[in-house]
């Protein structure tokens, strides 16, 4: 055949082209060659590092690069495809990459490509001929089905590289593996029937001794373990029906476990009677205050068991849950056993248990239910039911009604979360409501009722609080003879008695009235009398530790509440003499300075000496002396409170009287350092409302005049009476709302009937709202004129010129004709605001204030 014409002369241009490019290239080095190198070598990886080292090379040879990874790419799924013997999809990955690769630009790389592609039709050859050799050997072993499996699965396969010799050798194989099949089958009827006969009788006979030697175990065993006296302990076995089947097993090992957590954290007693209070009061005082530390469920044993079972299925055993099985059959009986089910029904989870005791061959069952809704109805069932298994359970208890005990036990939780959360007031409001239900359950749980004192303390509750420790102490007066509830317990802390009747002196401390004031110091002055008394009298038989706390405590409490008789003497009425009230206020501030000094020369070295009582007691005396120089007037308030506040960095009250101090003297940026200290003092205790009360005068002062602040801390201070007053002030100039302003003013005089200014601006206020009114009402003034006689009666400024003004006015509302109860329509005032609106009615007096008051 002759070649084509033009033939020749394309040669020759290719070859004139080859030699010009050696000739331009001659003496350097073509990088692309290194890299050709490398693909000859079948060294992929080194080749694409080559080609990427230049970039100039890459930039020219982009395509043959591209051709290089797709062939990296795709080596590494034929692989990872072998590793999981899938030869067909290596192949099939292998042809795809064939047609990507250019015959002239990829030479190399398409060799590479065909040589594996060739190395995998050859490895399916030879995989094909080592299965007729597997399947020739099964066929020796007499395992005819599977070699006829192997054999037809080779001789329908499609795949080419398979020779069509070697199919026909895989059919010739099967047809050999029947024929040898049907041979061994082929034997006689009672060839067949023996075969079975002696299988079943073989078979038969293992099982019998089996049985038999497991019956034997399991009787001997049975009666041995009849023998033991039964353990004191309880099982518990609990199933969670609110998992999945398959994760049944594991989730109920889990709510065992749960319970059994819960549960040993409520069986844990302290040693103490009693520790220091760290959760503030409301109001803001500054008494150190004492807390029950003991647990209301003694005794409680802390080896309980979960008996959980193991699950499993009746005829698969594993040798571990065999043992487990075994384990569980001998173990001694228990006395007490606890089993429940864990179910949901829509979003309400509920929690069954039945405990079943034995005794005396009778046996008793007791069921019991926790239900709870929402997202942590599962945490709540379970912390219920680990209370009422502990309550159960435990050998000595506080009190016998499990419902007082529930309600207990709620309380204590609203308790801790008050001392973690901002909305203190309302969790401690919850607890009261707790713990008065426990009281409603069981009158003589002295120890939700201790409880119940101290909250209603913190809630300002003072009276009714002093009530509750003054029973507590005649219950405590009964145990001391050995009988009462509380009996056992004051047997091993004998220091409650003082503990009770230190809170009661407290309470009685924060009453602003004068009998309760000398009554808790009475208290107080007893207290540091009888924990002086030397142990060796056997009168107090108390360690050394408790008298000195309490010692400290007690000396504390006293100087805070001395504080109150110089407050008094300081708004007392100036006609009275006054050399005697500064003799009076002179003798008051040295008791103070005493309890200081007291507390001051404590030797630090004194062997367990409670330094938590001792910082705190030393602030409050630190305290008391600086507010009782601030009242007087007198150096060293400032210091003293700076030194508290050096024992203590965190009491609140030292900051508060440290701003009303700056109040008072007002120094350069006085406003600033009170909205400091005020504000250092709210982020202690959030709820104190002296703060709050001492921040919204701050910011009605016409020298911040930032009055909606001011609105709203002062409605945060709802127990002081002050705070009332401060927001009519505030009404009244501000708004022109007179008639709510009255309503402050009243609402103050409720909480505080004692007569002072506050009777003086109610009078003002009813003067100027029945001036703008032309209709006054004479019930308004007939209270006010009660108002005016109380201020006759103190011998208050201004009171009879008040009362010449109600009975003016009333004169002239007589003279004009009949009056009239009913408002009239309101006028506007120039503020905007309806200055006529309705006169507001009285609101009812606070208990124990007299029929007159407001």
């Amino acid at each position: 055949m002759a070649a084509p014409v033009g033939l020749p002369r394309i040669l020759l241009f290719c070859l004139t082209g080859a030699l010009l490019s050696s000739l331009s290239t001659q003496g350097a080095t073509d990088p692309l060659a290194s890299v050709l190198s490398h693909e000859e070598r079948g060294e992929l990886a080194a080749a694409l590092t080559e080609l990427r080292a230049s970039a100039d090379v890459l930039k020219a040879n982009k395509e043959h690069e591209a051709a290089l990874v797709a062939l990296l790419h795709t080596f590494d799924v034929v692989e990872a495809s072998l590793a999981k013997q899938q030869n067909a999809e290596a192949q099939a990955a292998l042809e795809a990459l064939l047609p990507r690769l250019d015959p002239l630009r990829d030479a190399v790389l398409l060799r590479s490509a065909h040589k594996k592609l060739v190395d995998l039709r050859a490895e399916v050859s030879r995989k094909a001929e080592a299965d007729l050799k597997e399947a020739d050997r099964l066929v020796s072993q007499g395992r005819h089905a599977e070699a006829i499996a192997i054999n037809k699965d080779i001789a329908e396969s499609n795949a080419q590289e398979i020779p069509v010799a070697l199919k026909r050798q895989a059919r010739q194989a099967m047809a050999r593996a029947e024929a040898a099949k049907s041979q061994a089958e082929a034997v006689g009827i009672w060839g067949k029937i023996w075969k079975s006969v002696s299988e079943g009788f073989v078979t038969l006979a293992g099982w019998s001794v089996f049985l038999l030697t497991g019956f034997l175990l399991l009787w001997s065993a049975g009666a041995w373990r009849k023998r033991r006296p039964p353990r004191e302990e309880t099982v518990i076995i609990l199933e969670d029906l609110t998992a999945q089947a398959p994760e049944r097993e594991v989730m109920s090992r889990g709510l065992g476990r749960e319970v059994l957590l819960r549960f040993g954290s409520l069986g844990k007693a302290d040693e103490r009677a009693a520790d220091i209070d760290t959760l503030a009061d409301i109001d803001g005082s500054s008494q150190v205050n004492l807390r029950v530390e003991a647990d209301p469920l003694l005794d409680i044993e802390s080896v309980i068991q979960d008996g959980t079972p193991v699950q499993f299925g009746p005829f698969s055993l594993s040798p571990r849950q065999l043992f487990a099985l075994i384990r569980t059959y001998l173990r001694r009986p228990w006395r007490s056993r606890l089993s429940g089910s864990l179910v949901q029904q829509g979003e309400q989870v509920l929690l069954l248990v039945e405990r079943s005791i034995e005794a005396g061959g009778v046996t008793r069952v007791d069921r019991w239910e926790a239900r709870a809704n929402g997202k942590d109805a599962r945490t709540v069932v379970v912390q219920r039911m680990a209370t009422r298994i502990a309550f159960e359970l435990a050998k000595t208890r506080l009190t016998s009604d499990w419902r007082s005990f529930e309600a207990y036990w709620e309380a204590m939780v609203h308790i801790a979360q008050a001392e973690r959360e901002q909305n203190r007031e309302s969790l401690l409001e919850e607890a009261c409501r707790d713990l008065q239900r426990a009281l409603r359950h069981d009158p003589a749980n002295w120890i939700a009722r201790f409880h119940l004192g101290a909250i209603q303390r913190k809630l300002g509750l003072n009276e009714s609080a002093a009530k509750h420790f003054e029973f507590l102490e005649r219950m405590a007066s009964d145990g001391a003879k050995g009988t009462g509830p509380m009996a056992e317990f004051l047997q091993t802390h004998p220091e409650f008695r003082f503990t009770l009747r230190y809170n009661r002196a407290v309470a009685l401390s924060k009453v602003s009235a004068w009998k309760p004031h000398h009554e808790a110091v009475r208290l107080l002055d007893a207290l540091v009398t009888d924990v002086t008394i030397p142990p060796e009298s056997g009168q107090f038989p108390l360690a050394e530790v408790p008298r000195t706390r309490l010692e400290m405590l007690a000396r504390s409490a006293r100087a805070a509440a001395l504080t109150f008789e110089l407050d008094k003497s300081s708004t007392a009425n100036l006609t009275k003499d006054h050399e005697r009230r500064r003799q009076f206020q002179n003798k008051v501030l040295s008791r103070i300075a005493e309890e200081r000094t007291w507390i001051k020369d404590l030797s630090l070295a004194t062997a367990q000496l409670d330094w938590k009582a001792y910082s705190l007691s030393y602030a409050v005396t630190l305290n008391a002396y600086g507010r009782a120089c601030h009242l007087l007037g007198r150096e060293g308030a400032v210091e003293a409170l700076r030194e508290a506040l050096t024992m203590s960095p965190d009491f609140a009250d030292s900051y508060i009287t440290l701003a009303e101090n700056y109040m008072r003297r007002k120094p350069l940026d006085w406003s600033k350092q009170v909205e400091d200290l005020l504000k250092r003092a709210l982020e202690i205790n959030p709820s104190n409302q002296k703060a709050h009360y001492l921040m919204g005068k701050l910011y009605a002062d016409p020298a911040v005049a930032n009055y909606p602040l001011a609105k709203e801390h002062l409605g945060k201070a709802e127990l002081f009476p002050w705070s009332y007053i401060v927001l009519a002030q505030i009404l009244a100039k501000e708004d022109g709302n007179l008639s709510e302003a009255l309503r402050k003013v009243r609402r103050s005089i409720a909480l505080d009937p004692e007569p002072d200014y506050r009777f003086e601006l109610f009078i003002r206020y009813t003067l100027q709202l029945l001036a703008v009114k032309k209709q006054p009402n004479t019930d308004l003034l007939a209270e006010a004129k009660q108002v005016a006689q109380r201020l006759v009666k103190k011998g208050k400024k201004m009171s009879k010129r008040f009362l010449q003004d109600l009975n003016e006015l009333k004169r002239r509302t007589s003279a004009v004709g009949q009056p009239s109860n009913q408002p009239t329509a309101p006028q506007e005032t120039g503020q905007g605001e309806s200055a006529a609106e309705e006169i507001p009615p009285p609101l009812p007096p606070a208990p124990g204030a007299p029929p007159a008051t407001i």
